[in-house]
């Protein structure tokens, strides 16, 4: 997936110019529940690729941590259902930008 290729770029180009990296974005990617606690989904294919991402490049999904309150980013109403999902994320890195959400009470999506 081209966008894909391209987000790994960026980020790659950031970091070498020693750039905090702080991504918020509809990734059309669920995580599942092992990186984002309370996702109704499991692990989508985009999902896997976004995660191979975030690994290679020691990224954080903000979601998952512990400071996090919410989970659904869209949320959508049928005539015969609900569909909830986490799709909406935000990746960050930098030891430094880690630190500062470790130190909030709380953030909410």
């Amino acid at each position: 997936n081209k966008f894909f290729l391209k987000l790994e770029e960026e980020i790659q180009a950031a970091k070498q110019n020693g750039n905090m990296i702080c991504i918020e974005m509809d990734g059309n990617a669920k995580f599942g529940p092992d990186i984002i606690p309370n996702d109704p989904h499991d692990i989508s294919p985009n999902g896997h690729i976004l995660a191979e991402i975030i690994k290679r490049n020691s990224l954080t999904v903000a979601n998952g941590m512990q400071q996090c309150e919410g989970t659904i980013t869209r949320r959508r109403v049928l005539s015969n259902r609900v569909e909830e999902s986490a799709i909406d994320i935000i990746i960050i890195s930098n030891a430094n930008f880690y630190s500062l959400l470790h130190s909030l009470s709380d953030m909410n999506i």
